[in-house]
């Protein structure tokens, strides 16, 4: 084309840098001013004219493969962990770096496959992105992966980011595979190549945890039905560590660095409570992962169907039951569990959970989530709250439950009765409460708030007894004079009823 020579230089090039910046000062200007392309060469009677010839073809095919296209939608339903994941693969032939870039930040070298972990093949990548990085309105964000050969060429790949935040996935869901038209309508896939039919959910490429995610992170208690078909039992981790196997993981929130640290991706994760099959048996595994909480035999066969149900729910404040069961499409349901588990945790608990397929290849079928309705685990967030766990419209609202309250960030106001009504007393005469109550977890006197109805002279404040958490108990003075428990402050001493964090409702709905 025809150039407009506005100015030349010459300048002499060392073994420091040398290069041409043409762009703007102007701090309010933000992009760029013009473009050029530039030759090097080492006598102006000797240039290269045609730019870019002397370098070799570029690789044939594409080198950067994102599994799940250039548009993402994430938090469709909800946020199914505290991440969401860019993956793919790149050519690593001649390549010396692959690095992405965030909405035009700076960028970022990426580790790449195999791992042993999460990056099971050579070439494999997975960015991790939190959520709360990420714009939540509807603005997407654009992630740009750029990959850096030995021969001087660049490919690079443009990923639009769509995530809504402040949605929750309903605790009653289910997953009928042959209405769906994009994966991400009904899983987050956090680790692995997946594809999906009308027949259900089918890792494309077998390896170490492929998982994806299904629910909010705030779910508590619920109960998974679903159904699955292997179509290959006997694969192993080639590094011989395990055999194949396959599971649900429950409380998920995303990968950590403990207890692996240092790696990227992130290869820790938090205590989860699992269900898992191997080696023609199941068995339920505790929280930490280092105890059998129970186990049962279930030999399968390669391509038959299979119903399995799965449930999880709340004991006593932090504690977990289990059951499983798994029989042939076809055959009766069982009228007992094939395996169950009980454990004492020493914190509130709460996630997604996980279809993990290790190693092994099998469809994962339709899939129903039903809440196990009751207690609750209830979390707030960085602004103020105002949380209700108990039904006010219920004629004894919070009998026969224990709702455990985590208001996190900013001050919050924990409601443990108004308009007259106290939540959580049954009214039974000589009952101590212990089997419904409200636990605040994080109670701070100095911003949060607790709300009572009728007067202070209706409660009374003690030291928490029996199973209780530690921490400081509030009972309400009923009409037989029975001090009944409503309430347990978490490791909180020294409260007072007079004081300005105790707020009486005395007003009659």
């Amino acid at each position: 084309t025809n150039w407009s020579t506005l100015g030349s230089f010459t300048h002499a090039l060392d073994l420091t840098a040398a290069g041409v910046f043409a762009g703007s000062t102007d701090d309010d200007f933000a992009g760029p001013g013009y473009t050029a392309q530039i030759d090097y060469f080492e006598t102006a009677s000797d240039p290269i004219v045609n730019e870019d010839a002397h370098l070799p073809e570029p690789p044939i095919g594409p080198d950067i493969i994102t599994w799940y296209g250039n548009s993402q939608s994430f938090a469709v339903r909800g946020e199914a962990q505290v991440y969401a994941n860019i993956l793919g693969n790149v050519n690593v032939s001649g390549l010396l770096r692959l690095e992405y870039s965030h909405n035009s930040s700076a960028f970022v070298e990426l580790n790449l496959g195999p791992d042993t972990r999460r990056l099971h093949d050579t070439g494999d990548f997975n960015i991790d992105i939190l959520f709360e990085d990420l714009d939540g309105t509807s603005q997407n964000d654009l992630i740009e992966i750029r990959a850096i050969y030995d021969d001087g060429s660049v490919t690079a790949e443009m990923v639009s980011i769509d995530y809504l935040a402040g949605r929750s996935w309903s605790p009653d869901f289910s997953i009928d595979w042959s209405n769906l038209n994009h994966l991400d309508e009904a899983v987050q896939v956090i680790d692995g190549n997946w594809g999906f039919t009308s027949e259900g959910l089918r890792p494309i490429d077998t390896g170490y945890d492929r998982i994806a995610g299904i629910g909010d992170r705030n779910w508590d208690n619920y109960e998974v039905s679903l159904t699955f078909t292997p179509h290959d039992l006997a694969s192993e981790d080639p590094r011989g560590r395990d055999g194949g196997g396959f599971g649900i993981n429950t409380f998920w929130n995303g990968h950590t660095d403990n207890p692996v640290a240092g790696w990227d991706p992130k290869a820790g994760w938090e205590d989860v409570g699992s269900l898992w099959w191997d080696n023609d048996e199941i068995r339920i595994l505790s929280y930490k992962g280092d105890t059998v909480l129970g186990q049962g035999s279930v030999p399968l066969s390669v391509g038959t169907e299979y119903h399995m149900v799965f449930s999880v729910e709340q004991i006593n404040a932090f504690d977990r039951a289990y059951g499983v069961k798994v029989w042939e499409v076809g055959s009766p349901e069982p009228g007992d569990w094939t395996a169950t588990g009980f454990e004492q945790l020493d914190a509130p608990s709460t996630g997604s959970f996980l279809l993990n397929a290790h190693y092994t290849d099998l469809t994962f079928g339709d899939i129903m989530v039903t809440e196990i309705t009751g207690s609750d685990i209830a979390y707030g967030g960085a602004d103020d709250d105002r949380m209700v766990l108990a039904d006010a419209s219920d004629p004894s609202p919070g009998r026969d439950e224990i709702d455990v309250f985590i208001g996190e960030a900013g001050a919050d106001e924990f409601v443990f009765g108004e308009a007259g009504e106290v939540y959580y007393d049954n009214g039974i005469a000589g009952d101590n409460g212990e089997a419904d109550y409200g636990l605040v977890w994080d109670f701070d006197p100095t911003v949060d708030f607790i709300r009572l109805a009728g007067t202070q002279a209706d409660y009374e404040l003690g030291l928490s007894f029996g199973d209780l958490p530690s921490g400081t108990t509030i009972s309400h003075i009923n009409q037989t004079n029975d001090a009944e428990l409503i309430g347990v402050f978490a490791d909180a001493f020294g409260l007072n009823l007079t004081a300005d964090y105790f707020v009486f409702d005395n007003a009659i709905a």
